[in-house]
């Protein structure tokens, strides 16, 4: 009560203040509040950059500085229009000659309307037509949403009712519109709101926004014209009401919002006053921290087809901007490709940007799997200053696939608007959200991908998970095919006790060479496995063996195995780059889980293990024997070319 008697109190107050004392004050508390209230100035200045990305930083942000500045002119004209004069109305408000003219074609006509106004600064006026028009106006209604305070709710009703417009509320006043429009009365509401979960999904401003199918399902009911008011800002609290008939019957309740999207998308570019009269910070396309929703769009309520359909979009427009920090390791890396996939097919508008180590970027570009990479920069004393020009690009959702403390901070730098992790049992407190899979969860019984798709699927990931091998997005060398081969990863840059002995790989390849003569071996790896792959191969010839250890990209590496019969490995990332371009692997395990991080795509895979020991790991990869492995290549290679027919072949 006390709080309302000060509003009251400030609302007379202001009342009797001339504009210029208004627009004072609003520059001035409208200016405290866009450097005290973070998250709403991201919000503000993140949904200019999705409407507006050719215009520059500095624009956007004088637009939303005074944004701000007007929604608090707003706020004090809602507490003051019960105590404006009918004379300050008249000096403040006009009526065009086109509102005029739509009021006497009402009254004339055996229908009602529905008049939809746009949520800008001055919308007020709306409640004020009755003494701004001059004419006899027939009944209106407006839809709002009450206030939680019922003494507030009832002092703003009373005050916004006092020239004789009737206020319903959407929550019980939907019924009571519909007996206004029956009766040739009229309708006013606010279009242009987040409806929320109970919305239809379109788009405004070629970004996906939910929407209330109400002003089309009343319009179409009652077969009424539909108008668009619009209090067209002179001054402080100055303006002409101008109202454009939108269409004169209604099809269909998604016609009727892509057509008033349009018209207040038009109305906004037309000049930068325009576009700041708009209540940017209001959030038309919201993102909640704890949204189930958020990396899909859903296939019930849903309007995107027919938006597609008649905004003539040739491609779905990716207006929701996500990051992804990707692992540091290539294992890892392809382990959540397919992750990535599916997020691309849960929501077609996401734009995806993926941070990776640089000599993962060529690869990934390859996948078609994102729009942009930014590529990880070295770790030194300057390496976090270097993610705060990123926070221009305003994602709208940040997914952290590592469990450090050093991207969590990356996350916290860029700024996006909500920052998603897993729970790895320590505090990340530098995201929105942390994804907890519970005390029993038995992550090593479980392939990491999958946990991958069980943490996104919190969040909305809707598309099934495909597992189908890729194929390179490149010509390959004729070459390459001009004879059988089979690819050797002997190495494991990141764990030593992951690489199977020189002596076991000497034996197994010379076996190979003496079984299927004429065939090339292939050895890959980084520069750091090359003299191991030298001694590896000496004394074997160079015609059968070809080193290549260190002297390939990952998307040359993937070009070269494209041709291979097979890749025999152990568990290594380049073990997952086979798998991922369909060669048939065998990968020899030991100390390693391949239940949590054995390769996922549907190719022919095999995983050998030593006598005695899991599938979870847990014994030395030297206890697995080369006739283990052998007879593991050979039930593969003999389907493919019988023994010896290669020897008539070379």
């Amino acid at each position: 009560m006390i709080l309302l008697f000060l509003l009251k109190g400030l609302g007379f107050i202001i009342s009797r203040l001339p504009n210029n004392i208004i627009r004072g004050i609003g520059v001035t508390v409208g200016m405290l509040a866009f450097w005290t209230m973070p998250k709403r100035r991201q919000i503000t200045l993140s949904n200019l950059y999705h409407a507006f990305p050719d215009e520059s930083e500095k624009w956007r942000s004088r637009v939303a500085r005074e944004s701000f500045c007007r929604m608090i002119e707003l706020g004090l004209l809602a507490v003051s229009c019960k105590y404006l004069s009918r004379s300050r109305i008249a000096d403040s408000f006009t009526a065009s000659q086109s509102l005029i003219r739509t009021i006497n074609n009402i009254n004339k006509s055996d229908r009602g309307a529905l008049i939809l106004v746009p949520h800008v600064s001055l919308m007020e006026s709306a409640t004020m037509i009755p003494a701004i028009v001059g004419v006899k106006c027939p009944r209106i209604g407006v839809i709002y949403r009450p206030f939680n305070s019922k003494p507030l709710e009832k002092f703003i009703k009373k005050s916004r009712e006092r020239f004789g417009i009737k206020l319903l509320s959407r929550k019980s006043g939907i019924i009571e519109a519909m007996r206004l429009l029956r009766e040739k009365g009229v309708v006013a509401l606010l279009f242009d709101q987040n409806a929320g979960c109970s919305g239809y999904t379109t788009t405004f401003f070629d970004r996906c926004a939910q929407a209330t199918e109400l002003p089309g399902i009343l319009a179409a009911k009652y077969d009424v014209p539909v108008y668009c008011l619009y209090p067209d800002r002179i001054d402080t609290w100055k303006a002409e009401l101008k109202i454009k008939k939108l269409c004169q019957s209604c099809k269909a309740p998604v016609e009727l919002i892509v057509a008033a999207n349009g018209w207040l998308r038009d109305k906004l570019c037309a000049s930068e006053s325009a576009c700041a009269d708009w209540l940017w910070a209001h959030d038309r396309w919201k993102i909640t921290f704890n949204n189930p929703r958020i990396l899909s769009l859903g296939k019930s309520r849903n309007w995107l087809h027919e938006t597609k359909q008649l905004l003539e979009y040739k491609t779905f427009p990716k207006k929701f901007r996500v990051f992804v920090r990707m692992p540091n390791w290539l294992g890892d890396v392809v382990m959540a490709i397919p992750v990535l996939r599916a997020l691309k097919t849960s929501r077609p508008d996401v734009e995806l940007t993926l941070l990776c180590q640089p000599q993962f970027i060529e690869l990934l570009s390859k996948l078609n799997l994102a729009e942009r990479f930014i590529e990880l920069p070295e770790k030194n004393s300057g390496y976090f200053f270097k993610f705060f020009k990123y926070r221009k690009l305003y994602p709208d959702v940040h997914i952290v696939l590592t469990n450090s403390l050093r991207s969590d901070a990356e996350a916290y730098i860029i700024n996006a608007t909500v920052r998603l992790g897993m729970d790895n049992g320590s505090q990340r407190t530098l995201l929105t959200d942390v994804f907890n899979f519970g005390p029993n969860f038995d992550r090593s019984s479980v392939h990491q991908t999958r946990i991958l798709s069980t943490f996104l699927r919190t969040y909305g990931l809707k598309s099934n998970i495909n597992f189908t091998p890729y194929r390179m997005c490149m010509e390959v060398s004729p070459e390459c095919f001009s004879r059988h081969s089979i690819g050797v990863i002997c190495g494991s840059s990141n764990n030593p006790s992951k690489r199977w002995p020189i002596t076991h790989w000497r034996v197994l390849i010379e076996r190979l060479l003496s079984y299927y003569p004429g065939i090339q071996v292939k050895l890959y790896g980084t520069a750091l496995d090359s003299k191991l792959a030298d001694k590896i191969v000496l004394g074997l010839g160079r015609y059968n063996v070809k080193q290549l250890c260190g002297t390939t990209t990952l998307t040359e590496l993937g070009e070269s195995m494209q041709a291979d019969d097979l890749v025999v490995s152990g568990d290594t990332g380049g073990m997952h780059i086979a798998n991922m371009f369909g060669r048939p692997v065998v990968c020899i395990y030991g100390p390693t889980n391949s239940v949590h991080t054995g390769p996922i795509f549907n190719a022919k895979r095999t995983i050998i293990y030593p006598e005695g020991c899991s599938f979870k790991g847990g014994f030395p990869i030297k206890d697995v024997s080369v006739d283990q492995v052998f007879t593991a290549i050979a039930s593969i290679m003999d389907n493919i070319i019988p023994p010896g027919t290669l020897s008539m072949m070379y």
